[in-house]
């Protein structure tokens, strides 16, 4: 079986089991990138340049995907990896969100250098989107005469549609790019880049990396953004339901790993709730 046969056959597989579109396209997108035939060494070095928590993501599209090939090509049985690609054996640590003086320099440099980038990454630190949902985000998805305005993610993770309000900042962020507003049929791009194309996830980490090395910021990811959009609603005093309704997630316990709680806060909260020495 060759790579092309093989990803187009996965790819109905994929479609067959009720995966989302875009699910399916940053599946074959992966393992697209990995040398055939498959070996443990050729997706070793695929994956080991990345951090633990994407290495867990790609192992588990990789690892299905040899299981599947296994199950369907008998006769490649000798020449497959004999174990599939192993869990991270560094232990999981869960990053803190970048500060609100992190996520301002950011902004005012990005606003700098274009205003196509500066709404994208605001787009991201104000609605808490994925960043692979930001990039599929089209004009038609965009309700700018209700109030107030939002966006619709259609089909995000899960295969579920949600609707996401915008803050004044970045309705005008969105409509300070440059459109070409002829012949619109609502399928174009929201949010693209200064050649007026969609944006991708890479491009997106490029520009942040940039963005922090002339800032002097520890690096940050599009998911950093997500989760400052997460801490900054719920120190507002945000119910933890609405946090996970915006965020998308299906499992309020995911929420929880996203917001980070101190003591001060508890110490606060307390005090808010009981009073000084908790006596009724």
């Amino acid at each position: 079986m060759t790579k092309d046969k093989a990803l187009a056959s996965y790819e109905e597989h994929l479609q067959a089991g009720g995966y989302a579109e875009k699910t399916v396209e940053a599946y074959l997108q992966t393992l697209g990138k990995i040398e055939w035939p498959l070996t443990l060494a050729g997706m070793e070095e695929y994956t080991n340049k990345y951090p633990p928590a994407a290495y867990s993501r790609l192992r588990a599209i990789i690892n299905p995907f040899c299981d599947w090939v296994e199950s369907r090509d008998n006769s490649r049985l000798d020449r497959l990896p004999k174990r599939r690609l192993p869990p991270s054996a560094t232990p999981k640590t869960i990053r803190n969100a970048p500060s609100s003086t992190q996520v301002t320099a950011l902004m005012l440099d990005a606003q700098k250098r274009s205003p196509e980038l500066y709404a994208v990454l605001l787009t991201l630190a104000r609605t808490g989107l994925r960043v692979s949902e930001v990039c599929h985000l089209n004009i038609e998805d965009y309700a700018s005469e209700e109030k107030p305005p939002y966006i619709t993610v259609r089909q995000g993770k899960g295969n579920k549609d949600r609707s996401v309000p915008l803050a004044d900042a970045v309705v005008t962020a969105i409509e300070e790019q440059a459109f070409d507003s002829n012949n619109l049929t609502g399928k174009e791009p929201l949010l693209h880049n200064v050649n007026l194309n969609r944006w991708n996830p890479r491009a997106i980490q490029s520009a942040l990396d940039r963005l922090c090395q002339g800032t002097n910021t520890p690096h940050l990811s599009p998911h950093d953004l997500r989760r400052y959009f997460a801490t900054v609603l719920d120190r507002a005093g945000t119910r933890l339901s609405v946090v996970q309704a915006l965020l998308g997630h299906s499992s309020v316990t995911t929420t929880m790993k996203y917001v980070r709680t101190n003591q001060e806060d508890v110490m606060n909260a307390y005090q808010k709730a009981f009073g000084g020495n908790g006596n009724d």
